[in-house]
């Protein structure tokens, strides 16, 4: 169960990046109430997947979130190519 959590955690953080930088991204600006909450979740989500990881399973947890941050930023590249097209 944390790879799954922490995948979604590092997915959620990516979009949240691509958010906060939409004019790179081509994406609509978001409202001003949902920006410190961008802010606030693409810092927290990484770094409380982490915790939880290392915390259940030690270093095996640490190189699970190291893989589901590589495979959710490519989650969100894709994502964020095929919405351009």
């Amino acid at each position: 169960m944390t790879f799954p959590v922490a995948l979604a955690a590092c997915l959620a953080a990516f979009l949240c990046h691509a958010l906060l930088h939409g004019r790179r991204y081509r994406l609509p600006a978001p409202p001003p109430g949902l920006r410190p909450v961008a802010y606030l979740l693409r810092m927290a989500a990484p770094l409380g997947a982490l915790a939880g990881a290392v915390a259940s399973h030690g270093v095996t947890g640490a190189l699970l979130w190291f893989a589901a941050a590589s495979l959710a930023g490519l989650g969100a590249g894709l994502l964020l190519a095929t919405r351009q097209y």
